[in-house]
Parts: C-alpha cells; structure tokens; sequence
C-alpha cells in the first residue's frame, strides 16, 4: 500500500534519470505496478532503488516478473493513473 510518500513521482524520476522507459500506476488494492524497459543491469537496479523506496516509505513486499523483449526507445517514463 501506498499513501502519501511520493512513490510514484519517485520511481519515474529514478527510472528517468537511468534512461528506462515505461510506466508506473497505483493499483485498486493500494500496491504500485510498475512496467519497465531497459537492459538487465538497468532493471536489476531500478530493483534495487525501488525496494529501498523514498524517504517515509517501507516496501513490505515485492514481486517482479522480468521478460526479455525488444527494447522501446525513445518512450520515457510515466506516471498513470489506475484506470489506463
């Protein structure tokens, strides 16, 4: 669950600052998904950076799901919101 620490706003701005595209949405039940491209060193430290959190969060728990496909370039990183 996530309320009130930025943690969206976070991991776009983490994820844009190492050239990752994709995007991340808060979910009906309180958890945040978050899609990712990029290469495997680059996802395995948005992991990393996301498991940490920012400041006045906790990550309780955290499942990842990494798929090799074609990278998109030039797509950034957004945030949605939970209807898209």
């Amino acid at each position: 669950m996530v309320q009130g620490v930025g943690f969206r706003m976070f991991v776009a701005e983490v994820a844009a600052r190492r050239g990752i595209s994709g995007w991340v949405r808060n979910l009906p039940d309180g958890a945040v998904e978050i899609q990712a491209t990029a290469t495997q060193d680059r996802l395995t430290e948005l992991i990393d950076v996301v498991r940490q959190g920012p400041t006045g969060s906790r990550v309780d728990d955290m499942v990842t799901d990494i798929k090799e496909t074609p990278a998109e370039h030039g797509e950034g990183f957004h945030i949605r919101s939970s209807e898209n």
